[in-house]
């Protein structure tokens, strides 16, 4: 099976995003490349990940994930508002009643 410019495209559409003409023609011999593979190895061949060679020099993956420690802080521009609020009243801001 042939991967086509237009499988790209239509690939794309589906996914909700644009790609440049560079990008289209990167896809689609990196899609090639993968159905080869897969074509030429039978997937009985392949038990687990282990299975499937990468030639970890082409691939470079940062799997960095950076969190926050969870620590509550007062809110220093809740402060602000209050102070500059016309009228506070049970904590809330206190305004006139339109209708």
């Amino acid at each position: 099976m042939r991967i086509t410019k237009d499988d790209i495209i239509q690939i794309a559409k589906m996914a909700k995003i644009r790609l440049t003409d560079k990008e289209i023609v990167i896809y689609q011999n990196q899609l090639q490349r993968l159905l080869q593979y897969f074509a030429f190895h039978k997937m009985e061949d392949i038990e687990t990940i282990e299975d499937i060679k990468i030639d970890e020099a082409k691939v470079k993956v940062e799997n960095k994930l950076f969190l926050a420690k969870d620590v509550g802080q007062p809110c220093k521009l809740c402060e602000v508002m209050k102070e500059n609020a016309p009228s506070l009243e049970h904590e809330c801001f206190k305004v006139p009643e339109i209708l």
